[in-house]
């Protein structure tokens, strides 16, 4: 298990660096989403739900567009 928790701890850090990378990218030229990706990152590794993370950076994206 303990092995098991750190591996998706490694996979969980990969694809919330990664999902940021690509919102950053997205929204770089609109303007200020380094710190909104910053505190959706902090939400996401206190509740860790792939999909609901998604959701969040998907609606941020919508509104800030």
């Amino acid at each position: 298990w303990a092995l098991v928790n750190n591996g998706m701890n490694s996979a969980d850090k990969f694809y919330g660096i990664f999902m940021i990378i690509i919102i950053s990218l997205i929204t770089i030229s609109i303007s200020p989403l380094p710190l909104f990706a910053a505190a959706v990152y902090g939400i996401w590794k206190r509740r860790p739900n792939f999909l609901l993370t998604l959701a969040i950076y998907m609606w941020i994206a919508f509104i800030v567009s």
